[in-house]
């Protein structure tokens, strides 16, 4: 609707007024550029990082089901392609008149993907008629001047940063030769381009996931250490299998153990796909009367945090890779943690079997996180579920639906419990796809430990 409108003829003076008022311009044609291409799928899933890439992410990124190209038609594309090309026609006339030019991607936005994109964005600098040195420096040098770091970075000096690229070929003559890497030298440390490769090599491997097991479906824990069982009795033992849209994407196990006096630990590990930990504990510790007083989390062994609750509020303090982190938020006494986790949601399932068919009953609770997601930072925040029991199923399990509020949103979804009131899954469903916990086939109940 907005490129309808479009004048080119008034383009001038707009491009004069941006350089008069010193604003700098980061253009990103190359979001446009493959939002634009979304239509073609298919061809987007051949680029080259795409192997890098999460199942969880590509996900997201189906046009089908991403929230941000579900529904668009012939006609949305072809208006999409000629934002691209305004894109370009507005970024040529921005360098023309001298204004200033900053080398940038989006890289949350489709199939702009990091590291990757980047090439692609200096190649359409230069078709918008910057020369190679020119779409260079708006990465280097002019991003040094922006951020008022030029004593730091962006130049090749004494002094300054020893971030430098050495490449096959003289990127000046065709800048396509910037991605021809021989090596990095990354604050001084020089990482040869065999040493890169490896890296990117083990990426795409953990993106695959882990083989399969002799049984059937994937060995998630072949090379993780036994659960740390913390010296009750264990009640029970089960493995949660989770997925996106159908994709698996990890797995959970844990263990419910009871102490004397009736305090429960529920002890658990979950192994997945990069970009989230490869393996990740937990450890709830529940008081006799069911309510949480402490949340242990451990991330690959460079995120770990403890949320305690104590007088009214929910105390967190970690170390997310060497950096302190502290926060806090009111906690009521019947409030649950939650993590996004079977251990986790283990006494919100506790709590919705006590429900009678057709009640409804509100669970608040604080969600720990240990890395960002999102616009959501580090720490304690917020949630609550409203859960709604229905009918009864075949074999007595019950049914439930909910709707989670969360600091991203709200999400719907549907909940199921054995008739025991052991959780059996839980569905989450958000925009961009829907994510599953399902319980697979119980490990044997472990001995009592030591």
């Amino acid at each position: 609707m907005v490129l309808a409108h479009v004048d080119d003829t008034k383009l001038a003076d707009v491009v004069r007024r941006s350089k008069a008022a010193g604003v700098w311009n980061c253009v990103t044609q190359i979001m446009t550029e493959h939002f634009a291409a979304l239509e073609h799928h298919e061809a987007l899933l051949r680029l080259p990082g795409v192997k890098y890439l999460s199942p969880v992410q590509l996900a997201t990124w189906d046009p089908k089901k991403s929230f941000r190209a579900q529904g668009m038609t012939a006609e949305d594309f072809a208006a999409e392609r000629a934002r691209a090309a305004f894109n370009k026609r507005l970024t040529r006339a921005l360098h023309e008149a001298g204004a200033r030019l900053l080398l940038g991607t989006d890289t949350s936005n489709p199939f702009v993907i990091a590291g990757f994109s980047i090439h692609e964005e200096l190649a359409l600098f230069v078709e918008a008629g910057l020369t190679p040195f020119e779409a260079l420096r708006a990465g280097t040098a002019d991003a040094a001047e922006f951020l008022h770091a030029e004593r730091e970075f962006g130049r090749v000096a004494p002094g300054l940063r020893a971030d430098l690229i050495l490449v096959d070929g003289n990127p000046l003559a065709d800048v396509h030769n910037a991605a021809r890497t021989r090596g990095v030298v990354l604050r001084g440390q020089w990482l040869p381009a065999a040493k890169l490769a490896a890296a990117l090599d083990q990426l795409a491997k953990d993106r695959a996931g882990p083989p399969a097991s002799a049984t059937g479906g994937l060995d998630w824990f072949q090379s993780a250490p036994a659960l740390a069982l913390t010296g009750g009795q264990v009640a029970w033992s089960a493995t949660f299998d989770e997925s996106f849209d159908g994709t698996p994407t990890g797995a959970t196990r844990l263990a419910v153990e009871v102490h004397q006096g009736g305090r429960r630990t529920i002890v658990a590990q979950s192994a997945g796909r990069p970009p989230g930990p490869k393996l990740a504990t937990l450890r709830l510790e529940l008081d006799p009367s069911g309510h949480a007083s402490e949340l242990t989390l451990d991330e690959d062994g460079k995120r770990h945090g403890t949320a305690t609750a104590s007088g009214g509020q929910a105390h967190f303090t970690g170390n997310l890779s060497g950096k302190p982190v502290t926060d806090e938020i009111p906690m009521g006494a019947d409030d649950v943690f939650d993590h996004f986790n079977a251990a986790t949601l283990l006494p919100l399932a506790e709590r919705a079997f006590q429900l009678r068919p057709g009640a409804t009953a509100v669970v608040r609770g604080v969600l720990v996180s240990l890395a960002p997601f999102g616009s959501m930072k580090p720490g304690v925040k917020d949630v609550s579920y409203e859960i709604t029991r229905k009918t009864d199923g075949a074999h007595g399990e019950h049914t439930y639906d909910f709707v989670d509020q969360t600091p991203l949103g709200k999400m719907s979804g549907e909940m199921v419990i054995d008739r025991d009131g052991h959780l059996v899954s839980l569905v989450y469903r958000a925009s961009y796809g829907e994510m599953k916990i399902e319980r697979s086939s119980p490990p044997p109940r472990a001995r009592r430990a030591g």
